[in-house]
């Protein structure tokens, strides 16, 4: 990516980031990932899901 996209995406990000269902929804979806990513490295070290 070049510095004008860099620019646009951050512009665009900020703007989508002003509203409040947004803000939740993209946190939510975060939490999820961030979820995922402990199952995965604790299946990888033989802990096992209840």
């Amino acid at each position: 990516m070049n510095e004008q996209e860099i620019r646009e995406a951050l512009e665009e990000w900020e703007k989508l980031s002003v509203s409040s269902e947004n803000r939740y929804a993209y946190e939510m979806r975060l939490k999820w990932l961030r979820d995922q990513l402990s199952n995965i490295r604790g299946e990888r070290r033989g802990w096992k899901k209840d």
